[in-house]
């Protein structure tokens, strides 16, 4: 496992739930907004925290894609 920086926890929490899209013919597109949005709301993420929490998820997204559809 990996050591988790604290201001990284939320992001990796919401990760954790598999809210990626998934291509017909294989291949990860990106992430799922409906399923993030459930997470957010599960997590009770205060809604004033979602610009940053969406633009961190967006970056993560854009690093992780690459390598997710190795």
């Amino acid at each position: 496992t990996a050591e988790v920086w604290p201001e990284h926890v939320r992001i990796v929490d919401l990760l954790q739930t598999y809210p990626w899209r998934v291509a017909p013919m294989g291949g990860v597109i990106g992430l799922d907004n409906k399923e993030v949005r459930a997470m957010v709301d599960l997590m009770r993420i205060p809604e004033e925290e979602w610009p940053e929490l969406l633009m961190d998820l967006r970056t993560v997204e854009q690093a992780a894609l690459p390598l997710l559809n190795k």
